[in-house]
């Protein structure tokens, strides 16, 4: 049995033989826990996220419970895609995160659906950007939308004790509750269900074999070097044979 307590995720990564986390996750694992995660991995999203983790999280690399605790909040939230909160005006102005009202425009946004004017002044203020208040909603949306904003606005909320540091910190200790009650403001029925999520899921990778893999964290990148290196080695070859015809 392998022990990965001390396993650091630095990108993406091997699990068991030859099957990237996500291939992993979508194949073997969701079949045994389909009640906890009942989606698939958008599994383009999580690459993009793990080549960009410290952008996010602050961190060149992290434990294995942080990983699991990032994991189980972007999958549950927005499935590793920088979007916007889905719901009417109407239904997130009287309902909302955990029933709390709150206005149309303050609705969640990016990869742990940030929610909240006081927690996007935080965030505003920290990227030294121009004021919520002097955003539209759509402009918000916009902003959002993509890794340059949606990316250092995540690192902030994580980071900042103003905002998810305590929950942030309280993975280095394997306390999951206590990160999906600070993400989500329910300590109770979300704080529990996460537990359950992300418990599943460490005692599953602290039970695989896990390697890390500077293949799959650039594999993008490798993939199209080689791409590029037999383009123009056809290239060259075929130019070669018709300049010796010319000559």
């Amino acid at each position: 049995m392998a022990n990965n307590k001390d396993f650091a995720v630095v990108g993406d990564f091997w699990v068991d033989t030859f099957s990237s986390f996500g291939s992993w996750f979508n194949g073997d694992f969701r079949a045994k826990f389909k009640h906890l995660f009942p989606k698939a991995l958008n599994t383009v999203g999580y690459e993009e996220v793990m080549r960009n983790i410290y952008s996010i999280t602050g961190k060149r690399q992290l434990t294995l419970g942080e990983f699991v605790g990032i994991f189980c909040v972007m999958y549950n939230e927005t499935n590793f895609a920088c979007i916007s909160e889905i719901g009417g005006q109407s239904y997130i102005e009287s309902a909302g995160s955990n029933k709390v009202a709150y206005a149309y425009k303050e609705r969640g946004r990016g990869l742990i659906q940030i929610t909240g004017k006081g927690n996007y002044d935080v965030i505003f203020r920290e990227l030294n950007m121009k004021n919520f208040d002097a955003h539209t909603s759509e402009e918000l949306d916009e902003i959002f939308s993509t890794g340059k904003v949606c990316y250092p606005a995540t690192r902030v909320w994580l980071t900042s004790p103003l905002l998810g540091k305590r929950g942030f910190d309280a993975l280095l200790k394997n306390d999951f509750r206590t990160f999906g009650g600070t993400v989500s403001g329910d300590y109770n029925t979300y704080g529990m269900l996460f537990k359950s999520r992300c418990d599943a899921l460490y005692n599953a990778l602290l039970n695989a074999k896990l390697t890390a893999s500077t293949f799959l964290q650039y594999r993008r990148r490798i993939i199209y070097g080689v791409l590029g290196a037999v383009v123009l080695g056809v290239g060259g070859y075929f130019g070669y044979q018709y300049w010796k015809k010319l000559k």
